[in-house]
């Protein structure tokens, strides 16, 4: 198969976001409306043309590598302000940590820095993997040492 000149695989990495966009960007939606398997699109999204393509986008939109970490490190540190009524007046407000939300960015950036990795289903078989990390530690260091851990874990 003879290699793509950089003109056509801009044209066809650009014609994938197009048709992602169509479709809310989900490439299963994709998938089905081309009449393809979720795999075969998700392959063609992978593709280091098609990655070049992206980035060139995003940060033409002002989402660059440095912007990203700073919104993963604002989310890292996410509090919610609880409200407490009585009869529709607000008698007292706490300000907690959003656990859940926290937990979302720290997926995100252990996704990021290739530590977690979707796995995909399999005959209802799953594995526990349990780690230690120091609670009194910083957030930062917790974060590096369950990295860590769940990097020794993928070798197994």
């Amino acid at each position: 198969m003879p290699k793509l000149t950089e003109t056509i695989q801009r044209f066809r990495a650009q014609k994938l976001f197009k048709d992602l966009e169509k479709v809310n960007f989900s490439p299963k939606a994709l998938a089905k409306k081309q009449g393809l398997c979720p795999q075969t699109v998700m392959d063609k999204i992978k593709r280091p043309f098609v990655q070049k393509e992206l980035r060139l986008i995003m940060e033409k939109s002002g989402i660059t590598t440095s912007s990203l970490c700073g919104t993963l490190k604002k989310g890292l540190k996410a509090k919610e302000t609880k409200f407490f009524a009585e009869r529709g007046v607000i008698k007292d407000k706490a300000t907690t940590i959003d656990y859940a939300t926290r937990h979302h960015y720290m997926e995100t950036g252990l996704k990021m820095l290739g530590h977690l990795r979707e796995v995909p289903a399999s005959n209802g078989e799953f594995h526990v993997y349990l780690t230690k990390v120091d609670v009194n530690a910083p957030l930062e260091q917790r974060i590096q040492d369950l990295a860590n851990n769940l990097s020794q874990d993928s070798g197994r």
